[in-house]
């Protein structure tokens, strides 16, 4: 599998760029992780129909009422993961009590941020595993969330083993000017948490999460993951063009 991550503040054109690179359709076996995650439930997760009332209604809902509702066995997920997550218990243990020290959050938001670092690493350690020949677009990326630096980890914690299961195969640097993450973001009304003034100032909370993902960027340098820098501000047809040139040298 080729996982790309895109990363950049809230706002930058990340998924704007990976919905345009799908749609557009000139990438094979390409998806966004959300539904490389569906593929694999569907394909290796579906459950074992006990009735035929049970199938019916798995159809109802996916054909007729044409729902995005993938019927998986959380039996057969629960084991897959009680293995697949194993190798990660230093890891997350560490993370956590990084995270529970930093001083400049909310508590709900620090267990937030863990959980939402968790269900990103469930799914790509799900999809690394059943979509071997896919080329897969990670908006939410796990690398971002991983090197963030509230969870204290830098490209010295990244051993060899680590590098090759949680680290992409490249990633897409988004960038565009502070000004123009304000206007977005306030012109889409799409605020995250940490964005939506809960003890914070907005336009400080921008800065910072620019300065967050240079962070994170270095850091993956550094790791020799092959990189593409975009400034969103330039033509969309442009940039795609770029980045589906960077894509094909990777293959």
């Amino acid at each position: 599998m080729i996982r790309i991550d895109f990363i950049g503040a809230p706002g930058s054109g990340k998924t704007t760029l990976i919905n345009e690179l799908l749609a557009i359709s000139t990438i094979k076996n390409a998806s966004n992780l959300s539904q490389a995650r569906i593929d694999v439930l569907s394909n290796y997760f579906s459950i074992d129909y006990t009735s035929i009332s049970q199938r019916l209604k798995s159809f109802v809902i996916n054909r007729l009422l044409s729902k995005n509702h993938s019927a998986y066995s959380k039996r057969k997920l629960n084991l897959f993961f009680g293995e697949a997550m194993e190798p990660y218990n230093d890891i997350l243990t560490k993370i956590l009590d990084n995270l529970t020290k930093t001083e400049n959050d909310f508590g709900y938001l620090k267990f937030k941020r863990i959980g939402w670092f968790i269900q990103i690493l469930e799914d790509t350690l799900l999809v690394s595993k059943y979509a071997n020949s896919k080329i897969v677009l990670c908006d939410e990326s796990l690398s971002s969330k991983l090197l963030q630096p509230d969870f204290g980890l830098s490209h010295k914690d990244i051993t060899n083993k680590l590098r090759d299961s949680l680290m992409p195969s490249a990633f897409v640097h988004v960038r565009c000017k502070e000004e123009l993450l304000n206007k977005r973001l306030l012109g889409r009304k799409k605020l995250t948490l940490q964005h939506s003034g809960m003890g914070c100032d907005y336009k400080e909370a921008i800065n910072e999460s620019i300065k967050t993902y240079n962070i994170v960027a270095s850091e993956l340098m550094k790791l020799e993951i092959p990189c593409l820098i975009i400034n969103s501000e330039d033509d969309i047809d442009v940039n795609l063009v770029k980045i589906k040139k960077f894509i094909n040298q990777l293959k």
